[in-house]
């Protein structure tokens, strides 16, 4: 990802690996300047003001070893392939915002990671971070914008009611192209809203990840009236943009309210502006000029305290300086794992579950309602997590 970033603001970067570690080279004024990610760190020689090489820091180990750490994580590892050839420069770093589109970016996230790599295989759960944070793009159609072009379609939006998609010629076809662009990974996707037509089949929608060129039905109308709920995760998750086809088949009188589509993306909180403080925090949005008005909105999620005490019986331990707290369960395949959720300091009645688990887990109970009247006392109940396809069940790390 840094490598990316040098790449993007046109500085010529490789990558450069130890023994067991990796850490970033950029060229600039003439010399390799060596950069590590995990430090965020350039660097210096013994001046103190000369940036450092890699075969400077070679040369010289006690640069590294006054920086404290495994100075064996620095032994050259295998040879870098790069070289100062031609490098293909990665996706398109800008953010656009077009008409139809509303963009929200938090420091809290809603538990979408992009949960695929390489050949789009899961990511093993132990791997995906616990801090992060996610946004959205929410669109809704108004009119022909950057963001989208309509063929022989409709858009009317009477009053506050929900905006409607309908044919201009009965007679023809009529297709909507929303184009989703985003410099940050994606990780989920949503289309919802309501249709209505003489028959089942009428209404599709397609993807396309080549600009177009090639396109795969995702769904289709199943009835003659109903809600749309068309989940777009498996397809677009790791992805940095997709084009999303609705067609509206001709005769069939069809028509589309309320549509929308949220896409869902990964951000890391340490590359937004820093953490808000008490009192008045100043955000300042930097951009081209806009061809339409852009309304922009800073809002504080307060998290308040509370004198409840949780805890599990699991290995339970704090990351990222004591920014994130993670409770791990380890089951071994086949197997099965008792969860004991305590509940002590404050009267509480209400209902314990286990949600969001992992493809192929159940939890029995699925919920419990428990009830404490005593601040001063603790409350237990108990649930048991097992694999609902033994056959297929796989080592893996859980976490609450």
């Amino acid at each position: 990802m840094l490598r990316k970033l040098f790449l993007a603001s046109g500085i010529s970067s490789n990558n450069s690996s130890g023994t067991h570690h990796q850490f970033e080279h950029a060229f600039y004024q003439g010399s390799w300047r060596l950069f590590d990610l995990s430090p965020r760190v350039y660097w210096l020689d013994r001046d103190n003001a000369t940036v450092l090489s890699r075969r400077g820091l070679e040369e010289d180990p006690y640069l590294k070893l006054r920086q404290g750490g495994n100075v064996s994580a620095w032994l050259r590892g295998r040879r870098s392939r790069a070289t100062f050839g031609t490098a293909e420069k990665p996706h398109n770093m800008s953010f656009p915002l077009r008409s139809g589109e509303r963009v929200g970016i938090g420091w809290h996230n809603e538990g979408r990671w992009f949960e695929l790599t390489d050949s789009r295989e899961p990511i093993p759960l132990a791997k995906i971070p616990p801090y992060f944070g996610n946004g959205t793009i929410v669109y809704e159609p108004v009119a022909e914008t950057e963001a989208s072009t309509f063929d022989n379609l409709l858009i009317e939006s009477p009053g506050r009611a929900p905006a409607s998609l309908r044919l201009r010629d009965p007679d023809e076809a009529g297709v909507m192209i929303y184009q989703v662009e985003c410099p940050y990974i994606l990780s989920d996707s949503m289309v919802t809203g309501s249709y209505q037509t003489r028959s089942p089949g009428a209404i599709t929608m397609s993807l396309s990840f080549n600009r177009g060129k090639t396109w795969t039905e995702r769904w289709r109308n199943p009835n003659r009236e109903g809600k749309i709920a068309v989940n777009m995760l498996q397809e677009i998750a790791a992805r940095y943009g997709y084009w999303l086809k609705v067609r509206l088949a001709p005769g069939q009188r069809a028509e589309i309210i309320g549509l929308k589509v949220r896409t869902t993306f990964v951000v890391s909180p340490l590359s937004l502006p820093g953490r808000l403080t008490r009192g008045d925090n100043h955000i300042r949005f930097v951009g081209g000029p806009p061809t339409v008005p852009v309304k922009t909105t800073c809002q504080w999620i307060e998290r308040h305290q509370s004198n409840l005490s949780v805890s599990l019986n699991s290995i339970s331990y704090y990351m990222n300086d004591d920014q994130a707290h993670r409770n791990l369960f380890i089951v071994a395949p086949e197997g099965e794992t008792p969860v004991e959720v305590a509940l002590s300091g404050q009267d509480v009645v209400g209902d314990v579950s286990l949600e969001n688990l992992p493809e192929g887990w159940t939890s029995d109970p699925m919920k419990r309602s428990v009830e404490l009247s005593a601040p001063d006392e603790t409350t237990a109940t108990r649930f048991l997590l097992q694999t609902s396809d033994a056959g297929s069940a796989r080592s893996g790390h859980l976490t609450s």
